[in-house]
C-alpha cells in the first residue's frame, strides 16, 4: 500500500513519496520518471513511452530514472567544461567510431546521447563508459544506481533549460532509455582496451603467487656434531626467531 500522497497531474497518477515506491511497482512497458513541480515539489510516476513524449514537450522538470537493469544509450554529461563542443565530439569519436550524437544543453554544459551505441544495463556502462568519462573529464557521477537524468527541454527552477543543440529536433530522440537505432551497437561486443588491462593485472598477480609443491626437492647435508635424537627443535632456530616464538606464545 502506498503510504504517501497520490497526485493527479497532467492526467497521470504520481506519488509525492519516494521513487522507490514507483520502482517497486513498475509494470511491463512502464518507465520511472521524476518531475520537479512548483506546486507539488518532487513527484514520481511510472509512465509509458507515449507519456514521456508528451511530458517533455513543455518544461515540467522531467527526469528519466535510469533503473540499473534497463537498456540505455551510451550517454555523457559534460559539466562546466573548458572544452568546446567540437573538442568533446572529437574525443567521443576517437573511442566510439561513427558515433551519431544527439546533443542538448548550453555552452560548457551538454548532454550527449549516442543513438547508435547502447549498454544493456548499468553494469556494462560502468565497465566501459564511466572509465572513458573519467579519463576525459566528463561527469562520472551520472553512472550511479537509479540516476535521475534530466530530459531535453527541462530544467530545475532558476537554471537554464536543457535546450536542443544538435541533430534531431524530435525531443524523444535525446532520451537515454528510448528510441534506439535499429543498427545500434552493444558496447559489450566491442574491445575498448579496458578488459585487456584488467586481465593483464590479474595475470601478473597470479604469477606472483607461490606454489610450494613446485619447489624442487634437494638433499641437504646434515650439520656436523648434530645429535638429532637429543636436540630440541628451538636449539636450531636463530635467537631472533626463538624470541618471536616465545612472544607469540604469550599472546595466544
Amino acid at each position: 500500500m502506498n503510504q504517501f500522497r497520490d497526485v493527479n497531474y497532467l492526467k497521470i497518477r504520481w506519488t509525492s513519496g519516494t521513487q522507490d515506491y514507483v520502482l517497486e511497482h513498475l509494470e511491463p512497458g512502464q518507465f520511472p520518471v521524476l518531475s520537479l513541480t512548483p506546486t507539488y515539489g518532487r513527484i514520481w510516476a511510472a509512465v509509458t513511452f507515449e507519456d514521456i513524449c508528451h511530458l517533455i514537450k513543455r518544461n515540467r522538470g522531467i527526469y528519466e530514472i535510469l533503473k540499473p537493469d534497463l537498456k540505455r544509450k551510451v550517454y555523457f554529461d559534460v559539466e562546466q567544461s573548458t572544452l568546446s563542443l567540437n573538442q568533446v565530439k572529437e574525443i567521443i569519436l576517437k573511442r566510439f567510431p561513427n558515433a551519431r550524437m544527439h546533443i542538448s544543453g548550453h555552452e560548457g554544459s551538454w548532454h550527449v546521447t549516442l543513438f547508435n551505441y547502447f549498454a544493456k544495463d548499468l553494469e556494462s556502462t560502468l565497465d566501459i563508459v564511466r572509465k572513458f568519462a573519467e579519463e576525459n573529464g566528463f561527469d562520472k557521477g551520472v553512472y550511479t544506481k537509479n540516476r535521475n537524468f534530466k530530459c531535453i527541454n527541462q530544467c530545475k527552477r532558476s537554471q537554464p533549460v536543457q535546450a536542443y543543440v544538435e541533430v534531431s529536433k524530435v525531443l524523444h530522440k535525446h532520451l537515454a532509455l528510448h528510441d534506439f537505432d535499429d543498427d545500434a551497437i552493444d558496447i559489450d561486443t566491442l574491445d575498448f582496451g579496458y578488459t585487456d588491462k584488467e586481465a593483464e593485472g590479474k595475470t601478473t598477480k597470479e604469477k606472483t603467487s607461490l606454489d610450494v609443491l613446485s619447489i624442487p626437492q634437494h638433499d641437504l647435508p646434515v650439520p656436523e656434531h648434530y645429535d638429532c635424537l637429543h636436540a630440541k627443535p628451538l636449539d636450531n632456530l636463530p635467537s631472533c626467531l626463538i624470541h618471536f616464538v616465545h612472544r607469540e606464545g604469550r599472546q595466544s
